[in-house]
């Protein structure tokens, strides 16, 4: 069990992964008790939390780099982050999409920007049609 630990603690030196990377990747090497020992000691000794890890995400992807709610939940899951942990997080989460949206366009663009032009680029980070169209309404009054 020491080398299939050894081999989790490099992989999280580098970067914070999500228990099932971890899991994936201990497989090609160990067989899946070692794998499922380590796994449970890395959770246990909060080494290794899908939690903290999707939190850190949403950080990451706040402010000039915001992210639609969608575009949020495809990255965590395309990561391994359990559904109901990403449920539960988009529930707690500080700032629903329209606030991300607002603020990202605050930040981004200043005068006048075409409409068209802002929709485009909120689309491209993954925002609901229904988040687009509520700020155009709010940036073309403004």
């Amino acid at each position: 069990m020491q080398a299939a630990l050894l081999s989790a603690l490099k992989m999280l030196k580098r970067q914070d992964l999500t228990i099932q990377e971890v899991k994936t990747r201990l497989e090609c090497k160990f067989e899946s008790s070692l794998v499922n020992q380590t796994i449970l000691f890395l959770t246990e000794n909060r080494l290794l939390d899908d939690l903290r890890y999707a939190r850190n995400v949403i950080e990451r992807n706040e402010g000039r780099r915001a992210i639609g709610d969608q575009a949020l939940k495809d990255k965590l899951e395309s990561r391994g982050v359990p559904a109901e942990v990403i449920h539960d997080l988009m529930l707690d989460c500080d700032q629903d999409e329209l606030n991300r949206a607002l603020i990202l366009i605050e930040s981004k663009f200043s005068g006048s920007n075409s409409p068209g032009r802002v929709a485009r680029f909120l689309f491209s980070r993954g925002f609901s049609e229904d988040t687009i169209e509520t700020i155009l309404e709010r940036v073309s009054v403004d």
